[in-house]
């Protein structure tokens, strides 16, 4: 049975004809960033008492705006958050510049997603855990 997720499994950096593009694998999202983002204001995210920003990914103008805690469903089907950094910590950082470098990324890659898989699924405070959450690929 084919899972359907809100956000995929992560952020991967893209390069194509010499222009940096950021896209979130799946179906629900996919964006490139603008050059000049740092110079559009972050989306008004909500904030948790912890200070921390959470709402969707699909709601970002770039990755570098995304919120600390991201909306997924969970493997039960309850919406949560998962951490932005442990997503781009099993997605992993860096673009490959070979393909020999390719072929060592995509396999720390697998060790890395073996790990670390599910992720954690916290209610809107940052703190309440209420599942896990599996990527899809």
């Amino acid at each position: 049975m084919k899972k359907r997720v809100l956000v995929s499994a992560g952020v991967v950096a893209l390069l194509a004809g010499g222009v940096a593009a950021v896209a979130v694998a799946g179906p629900e999202f996919l964006a490139a960033p603008r050059a000049d983002a740092t110079d559009v204001a972050p989306f008004d995210y909500p904030v948790n008492d912890a200070g921390q920003t959470y709402g969707s990914l699909a709601d970002a103008p770039s990755e570098l705006l995304a919120p600390d805690l991201v909306l997924v469903r969970a493997d039960d089907g309850r919406e949560g958050y998962v951490r932005i950094e442990d997503l781009r910590a099993y997605e992993g950082e860096g673009v490959p510049s070979s393909p020999s470098e390719a072929a060592a990324w995509n396999e720390a890659a697998e060790a890395r997603r073996a790990e670390m898989s599910p992720l954690t699924v916290y209610e809107s405070d940052g703190a309440t855990v209420i599942g896990e959450w599996t990527p899809s690929e």
